[in-house]
């Protein structure tokens, strides 16, 4: 893939519009299929974008990125792989674009059909640990922080903040176990800005 043809692969994309489209539980042409068969399908084709995503990012052609992604969820009716998000998340964030990062991650999070094998729980964790890290590496920490913030919310990434008095001195801990140096730098400033706020 890093052959430096994107545009092969972006046109590869294209030859296979009705194939993604077949898979789609909601289009027309899902009613000649089982469930079943459209999901055996969907596997199948989810690497070509990958594979083109990646071709794309070594290349920076990060818009064409965006627009495969988004393709490719309007074609199929379900999130995108996350290998192709990841993807796009470091171009992107390379190029300095955080604002598009979150836009792109509330999109592939939006598509209501999903496999649960494919993408469960973990397909929203690895998509906001992917995001922040490529946000952090970036420098763009304020929109990494904002990521964060996101994933608190949704009940995908755990902020334990306790907060202890003793005395008249005031402690507080943060539990950091499984996050990764990004996420945990997120954390840390978050949990920063709640105590000085508080």
């Amino acid at each position: 893939f890093k052959s430096g043809h994107w545009r092969v692969c972006l046109t590869t994309l294209q030859f296979l519009r009705p194939y993604v489209e077949a898979t789609n539980p909601n289009g027309a042409a899902a009613g000649s299929l089982s469930w079943n068969q459209t999901v055996v399908s969907y596997r199948k084709l989810a690497p070509a974008l990958t594979y083109a995503v990646q071709c794309m990012e070594v290349r920076s052609q990060y818009a064409w990125i965006i627009r495969s992604i988004d393709d490719f969820i309007e074609w199929s009716g379900r999130r995108p792989p996350k290998e192709a998000v990841s993807a796009a998340f470091r171009i992107l964030c390379r190029r300095g674009r955080g604002d598009e990062v979150e836009h792109l991650l509330t999109r592939c999070l939006q598509p209501s059909i999903s496999d649960e094998d494919l993408d469960g729980a973990s397909y929203q964790l690895s998509l906001f640990v992917s995001a922040i890290t490529a946000l952090h590496k970036a420098g763009l920490y304020n929109a990494a922080d904002d990521v964060f913030i996101d994933a608190v919310s949704r009940g995908v990434l755990p902020l334990n903040l306790a907060k202890q008095t003793f005395g008249i001195e005031r402690r507080f801990t943060l539990d950091l176990h499984g996050m990764n140096v990004a996420v945990a730098n997120s954390a840390v400033r978050v949990a920063l800005q709640q105590e000085v706020l508080s």
